[in-house]
């Protein structure tokens, strides 16, 4: 709420549309985030031993972290909306893939990418 926009200004200090759209383009970054993690994209080792940086693992490693980093990002813009009475729910079931509750037992797996699989 207090944190600041990428254009420097208060997220508390956005217009109700600007709030919006920021919400929307995080939401979609998570999507393709959740999308990359769960990629049945089979890794033939090869790729992984001549360019590391390119492999299904790497790739799904920065994804994880990339998801964790927007996740918390986007409580403050969450936050922000619901003082105002803004609605997201859509917004964020379609980011997330859910409008229900997880199993506790996803979260015993430990990993997100797992979760997300």
């Amino acid at each position: 709420m207090y944190e600041t926009h990428v254009d420097g200004r208060l997220i508390a200090e956005l217009s109700d549309e600007e709030l919006k759209k920021a919400i929307g383009q995080i939401c979609l970054q998570i999507k393709t985030g959740i999308s990359v993690l769960s990629a049945a994209v089979q890794d033939f080792g090869v790729i992984g031993i001549l360019n590391p940086e390119r492999s299904i693992k790497a790739n799904k490693a920065k994804a994880e972290a990339a998801l964790r980093m927007l996740d918390d990002s986007l409580k403050n813009y969450v936050m922000e909306a619901t003082i105002r009475g803004i609605s997201i729910s859509e917004n964020l079931q379609q980011a997330y893939g859910r409008s229900a509750q997880l199993n506790h037992n996803m979260f015993l797996m430990g990993s997100l990418s797992e979760v997300v699989s």
